[in-house]
């Protein structure tokens, strides 16, 4: 599952296909804070660089769409 701050942390499921999980979410200029859940333990992406810390003492990955 995918969640971020482009939809209130709404869970949106996620796709596997090609030895991937996928999603498409259309996503406005900006900073977008997200997060993966799996098996409902909420997860950084570890491919991605770009954090910062949340409420909760963990970190939110963090995408920059110009």
């Amino acid at each position: 599952m995918l969640a971020g701050s482009f939809n209130d942390w709404e869970q949106i499921p996620m796709l596997f296909s090609d030895g991937a999980y996928r999603v498409t979410v259309e996503l406005s200029s900006g900073d977008h804070e997200y997060r993966f859940v799996v098996d409902d333990t909420w997860q950084t992406d570890e491919t991605n660089p770009n954090f910062t810390a949340n409420d909760f003492g963990t970190l939110n990955s963090v995408l920059h769409i110009d």
